[in-house]
C-alpha cells in the first residue's frame, strides 16, 4: 500500500512538472521510473 502511495505521488510530480517544463518531462518520466522501480525491487 505504501508503494502504490509512493508511485502515485511521484507521477503526480512528474505530471505537474511537465505541464510547467514539457520539453524535460520526458527525461523526468525516466529518471523517476527508474527510481521507483529499484524502490519497489529494493
Amino acid at each position: 500500500m505504501h508503494t502504490l502511495m509512493l508511485i502515485l505521488t511521484a507521477a503526480a510530480i512528474v505530471m505537474g512538472l511537465s505541464a510547467f517544463d514539457p520539453q524535460s518531462s520526458g527525461k523526468l518520466m525516466v529518471q523517476s521510473s527508474n527510481r521507483i522501480a529499484s524502490l519497489v525491487a529494493g
